[in-house]
């Protein structure tokens, strides 16, 4: 409540006005003693200055809670609960990147992390699942090579990358996916020859524009490579093909750099 006062003794009372300073300042000492204390009756200050240990005893008589600034009675928490006691469980620790927190028995708070349900909506190719609680299937009418992994910047190999969504758009002349491959713009290193695969219908490769959407091959390297037999229509639009070719001018080998623009 207040720190420990310290009073001065009076010896004699042989000196006056020293006995007189002495009671005074005492008195000075316990006034400031009571200011500093918490008042019963409400008088300021009656903030407390410093944290205040209870040694484990408990406070009792503490009244209804009337405002969120006031602490809760353990009788007022089991009345809101319905008489009944309250049990706190623990999140439990650990768990990656996208797991959830799932049920692991009909048990009472017995959960653990694991990954996502197959039974869950999910994203497969051409296909992108948004929404909060009821979700939102937003269906594409082409796949990208970026679903594919492809990255675009000149440097990374994408050969594999398109070569797999070529693949996959083939695929879509059976299932009713999509037969359209779009490309991003960017510029996409492949360092062996596209495969066309065998197709019997119409399939189209699709760049955002003519300009900003470019393959890239090193010298020698075919880009595309058609199948003879068994192949349908293929449409090239927004796509611009970059290569360097070596001719000789004069005896000596020159290498020109060849663009091929298709609106």
């Amino acid at each position: 409540m207040v720190d420990k006062i310290t009073l001065t003794d009076l010896v004699n009372l042989t000196n006056q006005t020293t006995a007189v300073n002495a009671v005074n300042t005492n008195n000075e000492i316990i006034e400031l003693a009571f200011d500093n204390t918490i008042s019963r009756d409400g008088t300021q200050p009656n903030q407390m200055g410093a944290t205040l240990d209870m040694n484990s005893n408990h406070i009792l008589n503490l009244p209804k809670a009337t405002s969120s600034l006031e602490p809760l009675r353990l009788q007022d928490l089991q009345t809101f609960l319905g008489g009944t006691s309250l049990t706190f469980n623990a999140v439990p620790v650990g768990g990656t990147t996208n797991q959830i927190l799932r049920k692991n028995s009909s048990s009472d708070y017995d959960t653990a992390w694991a990954a996502p349900s197959s039974a869950l909506i999910t994203a497969g190719s051409g296909i992108s699942v948004t929404g909060v609680g009821t979700a939102t299937v937003a269906l594409r009418d082409y796949l990208s090579v970026k679903d594919f992994g492809a990255i675009g910047d000149g440097i990374t190999d994408d050969t594999i990358a398109i070569q797999a969504g070529l693949t996959s758009v083939a695929a879509g002349q059976t299932n009713r996916t999509p037969v359209v491959l779009f490309f991003p713009t960017g510029n996409y290193k492949i360092t062996s020859p596209l495969v066309m695969p065998t197709v019997t219908g119409a399939f189209t490769l699709l760049g955002e524009n003519s300009v900003g959407t470019i393959i890239t091959a090193p010298t020698g390297i075919d880009i595309f490579r058609f199948k003879q037999s068994n192949f349908g229509t293929c449409r090239i639009k927004g796509l611009t093909f970059t290569c360097l070719i070596a001719i000789l001018i004069n005896t000596l080998p020159v290498a020109l750099l060849y663009q091929l623009h298709l609106e």
